[in-house]
């Protein structure tokens, strides 16, 4: 899975993950892998456009400006995620924690079928790690992450819909080339959305 970008920070970069589990018999099969897929990719990217949005150039990762945030983010294809928590950063400003709840409202993304998928409520509960490293001509970050929760979908071209559960993990290392914002990245997304396992060990994100 490649990461859909449809926001700017941090020098663009975008990225996140979800595991969903818990649902009944039925609402497990009824969710596929190309949703569940789409429903990991749309979290992961809110996460770290609201970390960009916070105050982290990908310049001058020492550089915050916020210790708290609280975000209205608009969906690939129409509604909202708001994302809202608390960001530490360490005294050396080589390491940021943003750790928060994203809740939904209607936010819409495409699958890579082309189908229409909305999160139609639920909240979200996600932990992200960065720690971050200046190479001559390049940033390296290191990033990890966790999305749990519980959200309500549906599938506007078919009628299909459900309440499951969420719990991914996200691990990847992100190297920014300083003077171009070219970017190289290395990682893997794990976890279920309403028991369909979302296993991405090519897990990638533009920089824009």
């Amino acid at each position: 899975m490649t990461g859909k970008r449809w926001f700017t920070g941090l020098t663009g970069i975008g990225m996140l993950a979800v595991f969903v589990a818990g649902c009944d018999e039925a609402e497990r099969e009824a969710i596929t892998s190309v949703e569940a897929e789409a429903v990991a990719e749309v979290l992961t990217s809110t996460t770290l456009g609201t970390w960009g949005k916070a105050g982290v150039p990908g310049t001058n990762p020492a550089a915050m400006t916020l210790d708290t945030y609280d975000y209205e983010v608009d969906c690939p294809e129409g509604g909202t995620i708001r994302a809202r928590g608390t960001i530490e950063t360490s005294d050396d400003g080589s390491a940021v924690k943003q750790e928060g709840t994203l809740t939904f409202n209607d936010c819409a993304m495409k699958t890579d079928d082309g189908e229409t998928i909305v999160l139609t409520e639920g909240s979200i509960a996600d932990v992200f790690n960065a720690r971050f490293a200046n190479v001559t001509t390049a940033i390296v970050l290191d990033v990890d992450g966790t999305w749990d929760g519980s959200v309500s979908w549906e599938n506007e071209d078919d009628g299909t819909s459900g309440v499951c559960e969420v719990d991914v993990a996200l691990d990847a290392t992100i190297e920014i080339d300083i003077a171009t914002g070219d970017h190289d990245v290395t990682g893997s997304l794990t976890g279920t959305v309403c028991g369909v396992s979302v296993d991405d060990d090519d897990w990638s994100v533009e920089v824009t």
